[in-house]
């Protein structure tokens, strides 16, 4: 009888602490899925504006949103699945009004493909959200605000079961990813060839996406490159291409720890503006 007690006893703490890890496990997977889709939506939004086409908009963000709220009360699963719904309409965003998006972002990383292969099909997922959406218009979620997640240690809670087989076709054949690593702790020593976006416009200022974190450092130079054409392979839509304009040179006057304020140095091709979402790219120091 003790024995058979004392098996017992050891089987219930190892499914414990078996589902406490997978609590961690999924709670970082599902900080990590929210936040790369936050990415991909702000890109969605500015190309929406951009084109002028919005159609599937609004349930991006209702999907989002309902992401974050499950996240925020530890149903994470569940949260990823809605965000990886938010993510594959809002990449329909992009495309509809034929704005390119970086690779890294357009394809799902290792993470994002375990749970997509087994997340419910879209219409399970539109019907959980029906009557919740944001917007009737989906204009009007063009200035929808959708914010990064804070890291949850919520314990996990039960994840609902999928409905149905999931119906999907991937659109492309995912790239392997990045693995996914924590910041370093240092400040990094400048890397050469940064790259990064134009996150803020005004007047002569103009602030990127790069900060101290990437080695970015006062005095350097930085090309804005503005995607003049992008390139698609007629036979089956992939874009092969895209053709960029160099527009102008920034000098970097203050640098935080995500986000980097520059001066606008040169124009040199005045018929382009510089925006948000324009691509820059550190110039080559002078030897």
């Amino acid at each position: 009888m003790k024995k058979m007690l004392s098996v017992w006893m050891l089987g219930l703490f190892l499914a414990f602490f078996s589902g406490s890890a997978l609590g961690d496990s999924i709670n970082h997977d599902a900080f990590h899925v929210l936040n790369r889709t936050v990415k991909v939506i702000s890109r969605a939004q500015y190309a929406a504006r951009t084109g002028q086409l919005y159609r599937g908009l609004s349930l991006t963000v209702t999907h989002q949103r309902r992401a974050q709220d499950l996240y925020g009360k530890g149903f994470y699963e569940e949260a990823i699945y809605h965000s990886l719904r938010a993510r594959k309409l809002a990449i329909g965003v992009i495309d509809l009004n034929r704005i390119y998006l970086e690779k890294d972002l357009a394809d799902l990383d290792e993470v994002e493909k375990i749970y997509e292969a087994k997340r419910p099909n879209d219409s399970s997922l539109d019907k959980k959200v029906k009557g919740k959406s944001v917007s009737n218009n989906d204009e009007a979620a063009l200035d929808a605000l959708i914010k990064p997640v804070a890291e949850s240690t919520l314990p996990a809670q039960p994840a609902p079961q999928p409905q149905a087989a999931p119906d999907k076709t991937p659109a492309k054949a995912a790239a392997p990813a990045t693995p996914v690593t924590p910041p370093a702790a240092a400040t990094p020593a400048p890397a050469a060839g940064l790259k990064g976006m134009v996150a803020y416009v005004e007047g002569n200022m103009v602030v990127i996406n790069l900060g101290a974190n990437t080695g970015v450092q006062t005095g350097m130079v930085f090309v804005v490159d503005h995607v003049k054409a992008v390139v698609k392979d007629p036979a089956n839509g992939e874009v092969i291409d895209q053709i960029t304009v160099p527009i102008a040179e920034l000098k970097v006057t203050a640098v935080k720890e995500k986000a980097t304020t520059c001066v606008v140095t040169a124009t040199l091709a005045p018929e382009f503006s510089i925006a948000v979402g324009d691509s820059v790219a550190q110039r080559p120091a002078a030897n």
